[in-house]
């Protein structure tokens, strides 16, 4: 029904919704590694952390939860402040001596190392590039494309190509490769590159191809 009011009906359109970025959740660092050099902030990072205090709230002056963790070598303090609509419940729920993922951006606050805007990151994502889609607020909740294009890759693959063929009236897929001016094999290839690719680079491939696609398509009908 969530998917429905976002104009998808049938499982070969899932694939056809275009990512807006990636995550790449594929490079772990350390603390260390990831420093600020400048003493103000570093950019954003994945680390795998343990927690070595028990998550607490502040609630002046402004509402969060802060904890502290190490990597094995340095320690940092996690903040994570909980407007409302932000799930404060994975956060208070780690306990000591939990391992766990998190992406954020490290930054030197009056001589304590400090991360700010992190982000938990599921165990099964590490190692792998995310595909991050569109998501409109009252529409479709968060993670409800990247869910449905899971569930196509794996069920409705060989469908939606036939259906991406067939709504070029006519045209092979050679055709439509060579129409759209890709290099590409096939469009499983583009397909896969574009939901589920091995680096970011290649997902940006998939993108551009698959955006060629469309064109084609407004063209051809």
């Amino acid at each position: 029904d969530r998917l429905k009011r976002m104009g998808i009906t049938a499982w070969h359109e899932p694939l056809l919704c275009l990512p807006k970025s990636f995550e790449d959740y594929s490079q772990i660092a350390t603390l260390k590694q990831a420093l600020p050099r400048t003493d103000v902030v570093s950019e954003s990072k994945l680390f795998t952390l343990i927690v070595t205090e028990k998550p607490c709230i502040v609630s002046q002056p402004k509402k969060r939860v802060i904890l502290n963790a190490t990597d094995g070598m340095l320690g940092v303090k996690i903040v994570v402040f909980t407007p409302q609509g932000v799930g404060v419940q994975p956060w208070k729920s780690l306990e000591e001596g939990q391992r766990f993922h998190v992406r954020g951006v490290l930054q030197n606050w009056n001589g304590t190392l400090q991360m700010v805007s992190p982000t938990l990151v599921d165990p099964m994502q590490i190692g792998t590039v995310v595909p991050v889609y569109e998501k409109k607020r009252s529409v479709v909740a968060e993670g409800a494309i990247y869910d449905a294009t899971r569930h196509a890759l794996a069920h409705h693959f060989e469908d939606t190509i036939k259906n991406l063929i067939a709504s070029f009236h006519g045209l092979s897929e050679a055709d439509i490769l060579r129409r759209a001016r890709l290099k590409a094999p096939s469009i499983a290839v583009i397909l896969k590159a574009a939901h589920s690719p091995s680096s970011e680079e290649e997902g940006l491939r998939g993108l551009a191809a698959m955006r060629r696609l469309a064109a084609l398509s407004i063209v051809e009908n």
